[in-house]
């Protein structure tokens, strides 16, 4: 599996365009996933507090749109991982039900 990780990196035109990885990719049929970014700010806060995410969707410091913010990231990075089929279908399953 390949990351893309968009809480890192904005621009992957370089990874898309470079054709030897293109070709391994395709080759080894390896499955690539869009990593959804959670905002700088409620990243930092979440590590400073040192809260799991869990505990961190239901911080009610960070009100409700900072929660609901945490929940739509764990929403769509359950939904990128669940995309390759890679997961055992008991995980994706339990998942879906949070």
């Amino acid at each position: 599996m390949f990351i893309k990780n968009w809480g890192r990196c904005d621009e992957w035109g370089y990874f898309h365009e470079h054709e030897a990885i293109q070709k391994a990719i395709a080759e080894y049929g390896v499955a690539v996933i869009d990593f959804p970014k959670l905002g700088d700010g409620r990243r930092i806060e979440i590590n400073a507090k040192r809260l799991t995410f869990e505990e961190a969707s239901n911080y009610s410091e960070f009100g409700i749109i900072g929660r609901n913010q945490i929940k739509t990231f764990l929403r769509d990075a359950y939904k990128a991982f669940e995309s390759t089929n890679l997961l055992p279908q008991n995980v994706q399953k339990k998942e879906a039900k949070s």
